[in-house]
């Protein structure tokens, strides 16, 4: 067996292991992606290489072109795989550069598959034998270059330029050793592989095309590095095992319930405090309502959906119709590096005894109110009575002098006007006086009485009109006089006379600005 041979044997073998190995991770844990697209990578660059011994051993161009053909599908395969591999290691955001590098690569891979002589030559004219160093023999065709070769040529130049632009977003983002890993990787197979299979196929240089073994080294290193990560993963699941049950010891001792959800409101996990406030069921990969509740649908403005929708907290109050016990619920989003959100957690705290209160107070808010209108209404009531049954009652006589000035009364309680009312002591001037305020439209404000005759003179001002804090010595507080105190009502001058003759110059004097 050949040296050649057995180096393509080889080669192939390590790549489809270690690609049927990364496939068997993505298995096991879905959520990672680089190993799907990684693997995809591996077996394609395997069974490229396997497929070089019957190239380079063909002895007819039908058979030679068959095995061209089926080398290129496996590498523009492969070269799809890396791009998403990129996208998946590096997590790019340029999505429309991978699916227009992906359009470009696919529809290479159907050209060559429906070209008479595959997307490389557009006709071999003939086989030509080539030694080796080594002074193996093999087979190379010649023939004139197609002209649809320039697509994966000029996809591959924008692919260089994706892969370098990742490598150096990751390497900005704090992951170097990631990054580096990567960027030696791909200059291999980018730089050095793929250089050298464009430049075999133009004639420049002789086979074999060292894609192979160029991609080994991008297998084993990035396989390595890939394996290491899944390694240091592992250990920190079980670091992370060991703190979240130290962290389910503390969260259990709280009352408020705690549960984590995805983006679609299954449950992940549940603190102790759930459990014991929904005890009937096993929380854990049932949708929340479905748990909490038994409903087919979620609930109506659920605190979590809207968490989900706009990334923001929400906090909402339900009665839970399976226990009978209010809630206060708190949905927190719980986001991705991309600023997506991927998890809610959201705590529940049983706030039944203040709801209880809280309708015991509206209760008996509501037995005051109806007490208070009823009251209003017996007032109201009682008042009316009270006018209807005494009216001028209190001023008793049939005389008509009296009669004559009832009607004055009631004749003057209907303007703003002032009143003079005359008469000796004790023949009733404020039983005439409250009659006019009752029977007024200001019947429902004060009835202010001042006994003039008792004001001292140095006081009148103060009590009628008021005096501000500091006005003079002992106006230790604002204080408003009678005339404010019966503003809409009735002030009542009780011996009107009596009062001190004003005079403006002592005024003036008492003034502290010496103003009248």
């Amino acid at each position: 067996m050949s040296p050649l041979l057995i180096a393509d044997i080889a080669v192939g073998s390590i790549c489809i292991a270690v690609g049927l190995l990364h496939l068997s991770v993505f298995v096991r844990r879905r959520d990672l992606k680089p190993h799907l697209f990684f693997a995809l990578m591996a077996i394609s660059a395997g069974l490229s290489v396997l497929t070089d011994p019957w190239m380079i051993t063909a002895e007819t161009v039908p058979s030679f072109i068959s095995a061209l053909k089926f080398r290129i599908s496996f590498e523009g395969i492969l070269w799809v795989a890396l791009i998403w591999f990129i996208d998946a290691y590096t997590q790019t955001a340029r999505r429309s550069l991978v699916w227009v590098l992906t359009a470009a690569y696919a529809l290479a891979l159907f050209l060559n598959l429906f070209l008479p002589f595959g997307i490389l030559f557009s006709q071999i004219s003939h086989l030509h034998p080539v030694t080796l160093a080594w002074g193996e023999k093999i087979v190379s065709a010649n023939g004139s270059l197609s002209i649809w070769r320039f697509l994966p040529d000029a996809a591959f130049v924008f692919l260089l330029f994706f892969a370098g632009e990742s490598c150096y977003r990751l390497y900005r983002e704090g992951h170097q050793r990631r990054a580096l890993g990567l960027g030696i990787s791909l200059f291999l197979i980018l730089g050095v592989g793929y250089v050298d299979g464009i430049l075999m196929d133009l004639g420049i240089v002789n086979p074999p095309s060292l894609i192979g073994i160029t991609f080994l080294a991008l297998v084993l290193v990035m396989g390595g590095q890939l394996t290491d990560e899944v390694v240091r993963a592992s250990a920190l699941t079980r670091k992370v095992a060991v703190e979240r049950e130290r962290m389910d010891i503390i969260l259990s001792a709280l009352n408020t319930g705690l549960a984590l959800m995805d983006a679609e409101l299954n449950v992940v996990w549940v603190n102790e405090g759930t459990r014991k406030a929904f005890p009937w069921d096993d929380p854990v990969g049932k949708k929340c309502y479905a748990f909490a509740e038994k409903l087919k649908e979620p609930c109506e403005g659920c605190g979590g959906l809207q968490a989900i929708a706009d990334g923001e907290i929400h906090e909402t109050e339900r009665l839970n119709s399976t226990n009978n016990r209010w809630y206060h619920i708190a949905s927190v989003p719980i986001k991705d590096h991309k600023g997506q959100v991927t998890n809610v957690l959201e705590s529940s705290t049983d706030i039944s005894d203040q709801k209880r209160t809280e309708e015991a107070r509206d209760q008996a808010m509501r037995e005051l109110e109806t007490l208070k209108v009823r009251l209003e209404e017996e007032n109201i009531y009682l008042k009316s009575e009270i006018e209807e049954d005494l009216g001028f009652s209190e001023i008793i006589g049939k005389s008509n002098a009296l009669l004559y000035v009832l009607g004055r009364i009631k004749q003057v309680a209907e303007t703003d006007a002032i009143v003079l009312v005359q008469g000796e002591t004790g023949t009733g001037k404020e039983l005439v006086s409250r009659a006019i305020h009752q029977t007024s439209l200001r019947s429902g404000k004060p009835f202010v009485k001042v006994n003039c005759a008792a004001l001292p003179a140095n006081l009148v001002e103060s009590e009628l009109f008021g005096h501000e804090k500091g006005a003079f010595t002992g106006a230790t507080q604002m204080r408003k006089g009678r005339f404010e105190v019966a503003d809409k009502g009735t002030l009542f001058l009780d011996e009107i006379s009596e009062l001190p003759r004003w005079d403006p110059g002592e005024a003036a004097a008492r003034s502290p600005g010496g103003a009248v």
